[in-house]
This record gives C-alpha cells, structure tokens and sequence, in this order.
C-alpha cells in the first residue's frame, strides 16, 4: 500500500461517492476491507439497520442484476460508515423510499418497486414530490455502478483483461451496426 493508510482512503472514497466516480485505488481498498470483512464471517452492516440493509441489498439488485455478486451493499455501507452526510443522505433516501412503497419498499411487490424506481429514475418526472427520491436514486445508481464494476464479478463481465497490448484491434461488429443504424449519414 502507498502512504495513504486504509482510513485516508476510506474516507477519500466516501467523499468522492458523494461528488462522482471513485479513484480506482480506493475502489479497490473497499472491495479488499469487504472482502476481508465476509472472509471473517458474516458481513455485519456498519450503518444500516437491518430493514434499511435489505432495501439497500434489493435497491442494488434492481439497479444492476447481479449486484450482491460484487458486493456493492457491502461496498456503499463500508464507504457510507467512513462519511457521515453519506450514511444520512442513503438514510434519507431508504426512508423517502419506505414511505413512497407505503412502509417498506423491500417487501413492496416486484411491479410496485419497478414502478416507484421508474419514476426517480428520469429527471424529466423532476416535481417537488419526486425530487428527494430523484436525487437519492441519483446517488444509489452511480455508487451501485462504482461498487459493481470496480468488482471482480464486474470486471469480468465486461470482459476487461487489464492494461495490454494487442497486435491488432478490431471494432465489434455489433457496434458498427449500433451507431450505423443511428446515424443520419448512414
């Protein structure tokens, strides 16, 4: 490890969660701290009570398929514990949300819960109503999305193989159909 000790990055990470994409040191400091954490035993949330920690589990899961493979609910309470206004705003977000679904939105219905996400998920729904739920979903997106693919189930599903050189790089055929169905000089 650099100069940096673990808290340093624990807290550069939470306050970077807060204003946009993680520094991939200390992206990977938090998967290791997680990881070290489940190896121990079972994972023991540092912020959340337990209701608030299944809706984060099932927020994630339904922000990105696959998500607890990654661990991106260990990943955003570990990053939340080391920032106070993060842990308030996840908070504040689960309860806005909790009492949107009618008490709990992890036990709301699959359809209510898609329903509910379908509408924080677009600025264009933005309304005084709908605007806390837009900015927490904000929020709970790019951070499942950092947690998830700075993962190693992240990393392998979109196939990155690292750093390395190729003799030879060849443009996938999907993606020249995708953008020449889209363009207007095509």
């Amino acid at each position: 490890m650099s100069d940096q000790s673990r808290r340093d990055l624990l807290r550069g990470a939470a306050a970077t969660a807060l204003v946009g994409s993680l520094d991939p040191l200390a992206a990977q400091h938090v998967h290791e701290t997680v990881a070290s954490q489940k190896a121990a035993g079972t994972y023991q949330p540092k912020v959340f009570t337990t209701a608030e920690w299944k809706t984060v589990q099932v927020l994630c899961e339904l922000i990105v398929p696959g998500a607890a493979s990654g661990n991106a609910a260990e990943f955003i309470d570990t990053i939340a514990s080391a920032n106070p206004a993060l842990a308030a705003a996840w908070t504040g977000g689960i309860a806005w949300l909790n009492a949107r679904a009618n008490g709990s939105f992890s036990n709301a219905a699959p359809a209510a819960q898609t329903q509910l996400l379908n509408q924080i998920a677009f600025r264009k729904n933005d309304s005084p109503e709908l605007a806390p739920g837009i900015g927490f979903f904000d929020l709970a997106r790019r951070m499942t999305v950092d947690a998830y693919y700075t993962s190693k189930a992240g990393i392998a599903e979109i196939g990155y193989q690292g750093n390395k050189g190729m003799s030879e790089f060849k443009v996938p055929e999907e993606a020249v159909a995708y953008v020449m169905r889209r363009s207007p000089f095509a």
